[in-house]
């Protein structure tokens, strides 16, 4: 039988960090993505309520820097998801091609 699958570093460190939902799950992420969302309401209602522009500009540079860390987190690791997938789906077909040839 076939050894199991060669993943390179970054793909165990991708399907590591899924399989552990205290990790990857949860209250941890919920709160992390809500957080981003909290600060710059916040610096909104301080510049309605001081009328400070400064705190609109916060507030903006937050939400730049969320979309903007998506953005590097989707690039960098969308290859990494496609071949995870493609070793997955290829083992699978050997597993069924043996599978109907012992049959």
């Amino acid at each position: 039988m076939k050894e199991l699958i060669e993943f390179t570093p970054r793909e165990k460190m991708l399907i590591n960090y899924y399989r552990d939902r205290q990790l990857s799950g949860g209250s941890r992420a919920l709160a992390y993505h809500i957080s981003f969302i909290i600060g710059p309401l916040l610096c909104a209602g301080f510049f309605f309520w001081g009328s400070d522009g400064a705190w609109i500009l916060v507030g903006y540079a937050l939400l730049l820097y969320r979309v903007s860390q998506s953005l590097w987190s989707d690039i960098t690791y969308s290859a990494s998801f496609s071949s995870i997938f493609e070793k997955y789906e290829a083992r699978l077909r050997e597993l069924e091609s043996a599978q109907k040839g012992s049959q």
